[in-house]
């Protein structure tokens, strides 16, 4: 087996695709007709769609032409390889050609909404792929109208029922959004040494609330409206996102109660 670690591939990550770049040298080229990734019995996963004279060019979904899923605790890994070897037989004994790689996504980000309408909020990292979520205030549990963000803050009466959702836009497979943690802050900062926890380690710490059924991309819960005792005109909804096979956010609502 040949692996062709001196080989200078690009990898690009985005949330639905990854693209591998790489020059063709005196290696790749005499293999060149052997290559292939490693399921590549859809024609879009044919390395010729995409390549040219100079570069070997491949494309492929998520989930797509042989892509394994991988994790660990901070991070989700997409594999796949370019390789020449005969994909019918288990073993060999030419010099194969195999050139691995990978898009790793992390598992854990911040994410803010709150007194500026910041919708939807990427969290991105150099070198990583990207998850998009949208957390939004509704006006019922029935979650088919989002309140205008003109209106952030939220006013609300004490005791009122709020409604928030946070939905993942990006589609990643295999993954489920799960909250792992939900407090709230009477400042716009999630340091904030007064906070109130709503939800811990998945489970719920305030008896008011209540968890909606929604799609494997979302998280719909309602609670009871409340103040911090003092002068604190808002409350900051913090909610710290992880995924089932993904992980992932935090983000935060402000609500002015009344």
């Amino acid at each position: 087996m040949i692996y062709l670690n001196f080989v200078e591939a690009v990898v690009t990550c985005n949330e639905t695709t990854i693209k591998v770049e790489m020059a063709k040298t005196y290696t790749i080229r005499r293999n060149e007709d052997k290559l292939h990734l490693n399921d590549f019995t859809d024609p879009s996963c044919n390395l010729k769609s995409h390549s040219n004279e100079t570069h070997l060019v491949a494309i492929m979904g998520l989930g797509e032409c042989g892509t394994r899923v991988e994790e660990d605790n901070d991070n989700i890994y997409f594999r796949n390889e370019i390789t020449s070897a005969d994909p019918d037989q288990i073993i060999s004994r030419h010099h194969d050609v195999e050139i691995a790689f990978s898009c790793s996504f992390p598992k854990r980000a911040n994410l803010t909404l709150g007194f500026r309408h910041k919708n939807p909020y990427a969290f991105n990292e150099k070198g990583f792929g990207s998850f998009n979520f949208q957390f939004e205030f509704f006006q019922s549990q029935r979650f088919s109208e989002q309140v205008d963000a003109s209106s952030y803050p939220v006013e609300v009466y004490l005791k009122q029922m709020i409604f928030m959702q946070i939905e993942a836009t990006t589609s990643i497979p295999n993954t489920e959004l799960f909250v792992e943690s939900c407090r709230a802050t009477p400042y716009d900062n999630p340091n904030s040494r007064i906070s109130y926890t709503i939800i811990e380690n998945g489970c719920v710490k305030d008896r008011t609330v209540q968890i909606y059924p929604g799609s494997k991309s979302q998280f719909r819960f309602g609670m009871e409206a409340f103040e911090f005792i003092g002068a604190y005109e808002e409350v900051n909804v913090l909610l710290s996102r992880k995924g089932f096979g993904s992980d992932q956010s935090a983000d935060k609502s402000s609500v002015a109660a009344s």
